[in-house]
């Protein structure tokens, strides 16, 4: 219990200078969620694994997947949110990871994330999972502003 509460304590200190979303929902910067920091791992842009949950855009025409994964990872269950498919130009889709539970309340959005090249996959920095924490991948895609969520696993 000891190691919990002093992760929560770390986490909580080295997201000090996290923002709070309108709802009360704390954004990461791309450096606070990326290299390492705060318990992430980077992730290669292929990186699949265990499907948790997800949803399409787009299905009919040019589909882009929104996918949550979770796979070891030095060592570690990890999960991480991945954009494929169809993606539009380099830059424009935009996806991210909402972790929620243990040190974090509501939830913190990690990201968003742009695709790195046009109809490529790409990935989020991958998060430790535990029995009191959950994930989901969120995003939009360009040209529509409507930002989706998958439901919380």
């Amino acid at each position: 219990m000891r190691k919990l509460f002093t992760a929560a304590a770390v986490v909580s200190l080295a997201l000090g200078a996290v923002v709070a979303g309108p709802a009360g929902v704390a954004s990461a910067t791309a450096g606070q969620c990326t290299g390492g920091t705060n318990g992430f791992r980077d992730m290669p842009d292929s990186s699949t694994g265990m499907y948790a949950t997800g949803f399409v855009v787009n299905a009919e025409t040019n589909p882009v997947y929104f996918t949550l994964y979770y796979a070891t990872v030095d060592g570690k269950q990890r999960g991480w949110a991945h954009l494929a498919g169809k993606t539009s130009p380099a830059g424009s889709d935009r996806f991210w990871m909402d972790w929620a539970g243990g040190p974090v309340s509501p939830w913190l959005q990690c990201g968003p994330f742009p695709n790195n090249r046009t109809g490529a996959s790409a990935t989020t920095p991958a998060m430790t999972t535990a029995p009191s924490y959950q994930f989901r991948v969120c995003g939009s895609v360009y040209p529509d502003p409507t930002v989706r969520c998958s439901s919380w696993w």
